[in-house]
């Protein structure tokens, strides 16, 4: 193959993929959200780290451990600052879910939060 029909190559694969979305949205009662949802939930957008944010990472030379420690913080704070706010179905799922990792100290105090929250 050569360099020339490598590009070329490339932008038939987009025309198609292109294609692909204007047909599926003209389809009558498609929700662009829902065809959003389902395009990340079959390709697994959002969730490839290694092919996006971790070579980015590794040329900043941050440690992947404290990065992905931070990422934890963080998200842990959210969800903390968010539980008093949930229904109480949605607590006892939460509950249900991170009661398992009680015993991880950086994850300990969400299904004590739940607990707290869901026994008042």
């Amino acid at each position: 193959m050569t360099s020339t029909s490598r590009p070329a190559k490339k932008r038939r694969q987009l025309m198609l993929r292109s294609e692909n979305i204007k047909a599926s949205l003209s389809e009558p009662g498609t929700s662009p959200f829902e065809y959003i949802y389902g395009l990340q939930e079959n390709h697994g957008i959002g969730e490839s780290l290694n092919s996006s944010i971790l070579p980015l990472v590794d040329i900043l030379k941050v440690r992947r451990g404290d990065m992905f420690r931070y990422i934890l913080t963080e998200l842990s704070e959210k969800m903390l600052q968010r539980i008093p706010t949930q229904s109480q179905e949605n607590l006892g799922r939460l509950l249900e879910q991170t009661l398992p990792y009680i015993t991880v100290p950086e994850l300990q105090e969400i299904p004590l939060k739940c607990m707290e929250v869901y026994l008042k």
